[in-house]
């Protein structure tokens, strides 16, 4: 806690960095783990030299040929129902969640032989997992451990395993389609593919650097059948975003890239919560900024440091773009032109030669076209002679806000919570109304901190809306009284925000109808735009004009007249007023309709 400086105020932040070890307990721990380990080795001889005398074993038996035995997978051919899937389940302490993947294993039972791999992370539950071990008659293989965590354990079982084909599983997860019928389209990709060594199916981005959070298209395997998106990228979603260990992804994927392998993403099945209505482990208050925060910013250091960012002319940052380029090259040759035309997914193009340079990051002169999501859409003309995009939209299932409430502040985006729901941003110029717009559309007066001010909002605030998604109220930008360094501090901090939160759905940009178009405002577009982060513009304040001013109406047509310059197709644009409630519901709705979305689409 000393060497932080200043002392974490939140009791989460406190706990994930607050520790009583020191050389002399961790020596004592390890001396103790050590007379264990040789306590362990002498009860072992001593239950095979009994089980040799009652001539229940050859004579000959080692506690090392039993180490052999039940490591099947060391002589899989001693095995005849050798399985050809093993699914490696990390258990803690859910029992209520057995029940789903007992299904589960009965459901892929009907497909291939299989088994059911687990790591019991709790002793106390050992016997549970041994009496569904003996009434599967062997199917589920306990392996039984103590506080291991995800990444020792799935070590542990995959040495264990004895399937051809392994697939990692979390206690929390339930997979959808339930009847196991993506297992058989899993296998048949692997047999049709020598090189392919993994597939993620939780979420897919291709690399790091800026220009590799792209839409990419799905392409159609001839061999399969299968629907795939892409062959390649660097994490291939082996777990959700947020949890525990995450660099973990990238750390496996580029070894296996390196060591000539390939890896994919097949979007085959969706995840639930298993147990929706049960917390545990790292979701805890008490554990999330210990996760989320510390452990994975040790990870993501020891990551970059090892290979790089991936962007870079020279440093090691150059050793992983190279790598990119040799994904982007073996998967260009693999898709044979399958992907859309006008529409390459590479940052480095699509040439079937070579290594190209990075592309510069300015805004491009080409018109530009709005993405509020990623979803079906088409340029139309409305009445008033503009062209937006259209968005093929789901209806709103739940569009009332019920039930609203602070969450916290972050200084940081690693600081801010578990990316696990659907989340919505709003930004704007400094005094553009924000804090104003969430208390309107909550009912909630007291829920944002409104000040007359500019700049008062200088972190990401969160707010919890139906305990169901996130309302997220980040920094003003353009705020007059910010030096220049503190507007460059703003713009670091707020781009990270985009880039890494997976949850954000859409960004509302604000705008102020009350004033003549503001330079500042199509810049911000223009970026989000540049960086792909979906958005909408909502005007605010249209029942407040100023006095000696243009009409409120005629600001947002010129608004709209500049970005029309540039944009081939505008942003959805929403009229507002915090005091008389105009374009509430409209706006509402439209979130409601994303979320939906969000949902369908299996990102939530």
């Amino acid at each position: 806690m000393s060497r932080l400086g200043v002392a974490p105020t939140s009791p989460e932040e406190a706990g994930a960095w607050r520790t009583a070890w020191n050389a002399s307990y961790v020596e004592a721990r390890r001396a103790a783990a050590a007379a264990a380990v040789q306590q362990a080795a002498a009860d072992m001889t001593a239950v095979v030299r009994r089980l040799r005398d009652g001539a229940l074993i050859a004579a000959s038996t080692s506690v090392q040929d039993l180490v052999h035995c039940v490591s099947g997978h060391l002589q899989p051919r001693r095995y005849p129902d050798t399985p050809l899937v093993s699914l490696a389940l990390q258990y803690f302490r859910r029992p209520n969640a057995v029940p789903t993947y007992l299904d589960l294993l009965h459901a892929c039972q009907r497909h291939m032989a299989i088994e059911l791999v687990v790591n019991v992370d709790s002793p106390h539950e050992g016997r549970l997992w041994a009496n569904i071990s003996a009434a599967t008659g062997g199917a589920v293989v306990p392996v039984l451990s103590y506080n291991v965590r995800e990444l020792r354990s799935y070590n542990r079982m995959t040495g264990m395993a004895r399937g051809k084909y392994i697939v990692l599983l979390q206690d929390d997860d339930k997979l959808t389609p339930e009847d196991c019928s993506w297992l058989p389209k899993l296998v048949a990709q692997f047999d049709s593919m020598p090189a392919l060594a993994m597939v993620g199916m939780n979420s897919f981005q291709l690399s790091h650097g800026e220009g590799n959070d792209r839409n990419v298209g799905a392409w159609r395997d001839p061999k399969t059948g299968n629907n795939m998106i892409l062959v390649g990228g660097f994490d291939e979603g082996l777990s959700d975003p947020g949890e525990c260990g995450i660099w973990s992804d990238w750390e496996l994927t580029i070894r296996m890239w390196v060591a000539g392998w390939h890896v994919a993403y097949m979007p085959l099945v969706s995840k639930s919560r298993a147990t929706p209505n049960e917390t545990s482990g790292t979701r805890k208050p008490e554990t999330g900024v210990r996760c989320w925060g510390r452990q994975q910013n040790v990870a993501s250091a020891c990551y970059m440091g090892r290979w790089g960012a991936g962007f870079g002319a020279s440093g090691a940052g150059r050793f992983l773009e190279k790598v990119e380029n040799h994904v982007r090259l073996t998967t260009l040759r693999l898709l044979q032109g399958s992907y859309s035309p006008g529409a390459c997914p590479f940052r480095k193009g699509c040439g079937l030669e070579g290594d190209p340079p990075l592309p510069d990051n300015r805004v491009p002169t080409a018109k530009r076209t709005a993405r509020a999501i990623r979803v079906a859409a088409s340029p139309s003309t409305s009445s008033d002679g503009f062209t937006y995009l259209e968005l093929d939209l789901p209806p709103p299932l739940n569009s009332t806000v019920k039930k609203s409430a602070f969450i916290k502040s972050s200084t940081r985006v690693a600081d801010c919570p578990p990316d696990r729901i659907p989340e919505f941003a709003f930004i704007g110029r400094s005094n553009v109304g924000k804090s104003s717009l969430i208390n309107s559309l909550t009912n909630n007066d007291r829920l944002a901190k409104v000040s007359k001010e500019p700049g008062m909002t200088k972190l990401i605030n969160h707010y919890l809306i139906n305990d169901a998604w996130y309302l997220v109220d980040l920094p003003g930008y353009g705020f007059a009284k910010a030096g220049k360094s503190n507007r460059e501090e703003w713009l670091r901090f707020t781009k990270d925000y985009f880039i890494t939160r997976d949850n954000l759905v859409s960004v509302m940009l604000l705008v102020d109808s009350s004033l003549p178009p503001q330079t500042v405002d199509r810049d911000c577009a223009d970026w989000l735009a540049e960086c792909e982060v979906p958005f909408c513009i909502v005007f605010t304040k249209i029942d407040n004009r100023k006095k000696d001013m243009p009409t409120n109406a005629a600001n947002i047509k010129a608004f709209k007249h500049m970005m029309a310059e540039e944009w081939e197709a505008l942003p959805r644009c929403f009229e507002t007023s915090s005091k008389t409630g105009t374009g509430k519901s409209e706006l509402l709705g439209y979130l409601a309709s994303l979320r939906e979305l969000h949902v369908r689409s299996g990102r939530a």
